[in-house]
């Protein structure tokens, strides 16, 4: 995220304007027919990357908690040809 911030904070600058004013000059930008495809999908992109960043810092580290338990029969971790069917003996009919 360091990097969209420098950029954020680059522009702000030099517009003269608070940062907290640049989501809506964005939404101004947007509603004007200003930007193009290409920068909507700039947008969009870096807006759902500094998203996902945030939530990946929030979410809590594994392991601080009890595993949840198992809830369905069979193998807990691989389920192999046999039990799929793909072996001759299943095949038979």
């Amino acid at each position: 995220l360091v990097p969209v911030a420098l950029v954020v904070v680059s522009v702000a600058h030099q517009l003269a304007v608070g940062v907290a004013e640049i989501p809506w000059l964005v939404l101004l930008w947007i509603a004007g027919g200003q930007a193009g495809p290409l920068a909507l999908a700039c947008i969009a992109l870096t807006a759902a990357a500094a998203v996902g960043a945030l939530r990946a810092a929030a979410r809590p580290r594994g392991g601080s908690g009890p595993a949840a338990p198992i809830t369905v029969r069979g193998p807990a971790s691989y389920a192999g040809p046999g039990s799929l069917g793909g072996t001759d003996s299943a095949l038979r009919g």
